[in-house]
């Protein structure tokens, strides 16, 4: 069932190389990264989106239904094709079900380059809170670009995940603290990580 999906005014919005077959485009939501049905069909499946929703509407793929102005003027923008001439509106899927898309259709090949880019941004985006010194907003999306990382690069690849252990720590660790009797102390909270 398609949920409906308020979208903040300023999106943001990542280019994704699918390996040199097409360029797709991450949109920042409140719920996380979406993609747009259309283009997803158009680009990379080479589908009639009116085809490819009906793929989409077996109720077995996450999906959300768009009529906001600004996502509309977003994809409008990015020469992104409408889904339908009748229906207003946009359908963007979650990353969880484009890499489901593409299980489905055997393109196993590209699921790594979505997780990768996603890491990168989940990544970049626990930099910036941690720059900032917003260590409780750090956390959750450093622990989000560990859990990311693991699904990429563990057991076989440890020494990729260094980066993203050290941020989940960073921001766990605001630095130094006082206890009760008025001393400091260094902070060594710790970051709970589930090490799969």
């Amino acid at each position: 069932m398609a949920k409906g999906l308020t979208v903040r005014s300023e999106l943001d919005m990542t280019e994704v190389d699918m390996n040199g077959i097409c360029v797709l485009h991450l949109l920042r939501t409140r719920l996380g990264f979406m993609i747009s049905m259309s283009e997803l069909a158009v680009e990379l499946f080479k589908e009639n989106p009116g085809a490819f929703i009906k793929d989409i509407r077996s109720g077995r793929y996450k999906r959300f239904h768009v009529t906001d102005e600004d996502v509309m003027l977003r994809l409008a923008q990015l020469q992104i094709p409408p889904e339908s001439i009748t229906v207003p509106g946009a359908t963007l899927l979650p990353s969880d079900t484009v890499e489901l898309l593409l299980r489905d259709r055997r393109k196993m090949e590209l699921v790594e380059v979505v997780r990768l880019a996603l890491l990168k941004l989940v990544s970049a985006d626990a930099a910036k809170l941690l720059a900032q010194g917003l260590f409780e907003e750090c956390l959750p999306v450093a622990i989000d670009a560990i859990n990311k990382g693991k699904v990429l690069y563990y057991p076989a690849y440890k020494l990729q995940l260094v980066p993203v252990y050290l941020l989940g720590a960073q921001s766990g660790k605001p630095g130094p603290r006082t206890d009760s009797s008025g001393r400091g102390h260094a902070g060594n909270s710790r970051v709970a990580i589930d090490r799969g």
